[in-house]
């Protein structure tokens, strides 16, 4: 996914949005711990909680993002809202140019369920 405009470094872009899940129904869905478009929060008291973007039709423009660990140009923050439910804030961690592809880190996690990182 790509820029079309320029964004400043700190930019909210957007939420990582998809079904939320519980840690149950999360592992009731992926057994295996293997899921490519979940995002995991721990809440402050330790609760884990998903939100699973594996459903175009409910995710944004961040399912389509690539990783890169390197030097990611985008980052994420939790936000759990008193009485609401958990987001995951998109924003940009530098300038961002048009053209610029938008990649964040998809975390340790991620690359120990799938097997390790691939690397050249």
């Amino acid at each position: 996914m790509t820029v079309v405009c320029c964004v400043s470094q700190g930019d909210y872009l957007f939420d990582y949005t998809g079904e939320l899940l519980c840690k149950a129904e999360y592992d009731a869905r992926y057994p295996t711990q293997v899921s490519d478009y979940c995002a995991a929060l721990r809440a402050p008291d330790g609760t884990m909680t998903f939100i699973d973007g594996r459903d175009e039709r409910l995710g944004t423009p961040s399912r389509y993002m690539n990783h890169n660990d390197a030097r990611p140009n985008v980052g994420r923050r939790s936000f759990f809202p008193v009485g609401g439910q958990p987001r995951i804030l998109m924003y940009a961690l530098r300038d961002i140019q048009p053209g610029d592809e938008l990649e964040w880190d998809y975390g340790k996690g991620f690359w120990d369920a799938h097997g390790g990182k691939v690397t050249e």
